[in-house]
């Protein structure tokens, strides 16, 4: 399984992207369990499936199988106007870990590189 994240230059991390050639929703959902730890609960409707087919990805029809993809967006648990301080996913612009801070939080850097 392939796993990316959209990130902003401020490092929050809008969505976590699984791809794989078979449906693996358990694994992905346990990526995205560990990435985010006890502060933040995934939730099965925060997880969303699709199929993407070879014309989706740029080729030719026929080319290529089908791809399952499973994605988290961070963004359906509200927005920063809803709750300025509420924790969220963001990924170290120095290192690229991924750590939770308050969406308020100004920094782009985990408390390691921080010095914390």
């Amino acid at each position: 399984m392939l796993i990316i994240g959209m990130v902003c230059h401020a490092g929050y991390v809008s969505r976590i992207i699984g791809y794989s050639r078979e449906p693996q929703l358990d694994r992905f959902k346990a990526f995205v369990s560990e990435s985010l730890g006890p502060a933040m609960i995934v939730k099965e409707e925060d997880l969303r499936t699709a199929t993407r087919f070879a014309w989706d990805l740029g080729e030719p029809a026929g080319e290529s199988e089908s791809l399952k993809v499973a994605y988290w967006t961070q963004n359906y648990r509200g927005n920063k106007r809803d709750d300025p301080d509420r924790a969220a996913l963001f990924m170290c612009s120095k290192c690229g870990a991924l750590h939770i801070q308050p969406v308020s939080n100004k920094s782009v850097l985990c408390s390691h590189c921080k010095g914390d």
